[in-house]
């Protein structure tokens, strides 16, 4: 993940409410997947836990099995 998507994602969870749409495309783009995968997963988990509605596109298929983990994943 670069300094800029980090930025990103600094800015989004310090600004997030239940009245916000976030949209993720690709989060963790240019990492491996030893890399990407962990933290995608963290930052999934961590919107998973606020109130905001999220949709996040990625190719990371790892990330499909948080649906196992929090009821209001869909797949």
């Amino acid at each position: 993940m670069c300094l800029f998507q980090l930025r990103e994602v600094a800015l989004i969870m310090k600004t997030i409410s239940s009245r916000s749409i976030v949209v993720l495309d690709e989060p963790c783009q240019g990492t491996s997947l030893q890399e990407g995968v962990p933290l995608a997963w963290a930052l999934c988990e961590a919107l998973a836990q606020t109130k905001a509605f999220v949709f996040v596109a990625t190719h990371l298929h790892p990330l499909t099995k948080l649906a196992n983990v929090y009821p209001r994943i869909i797949k």
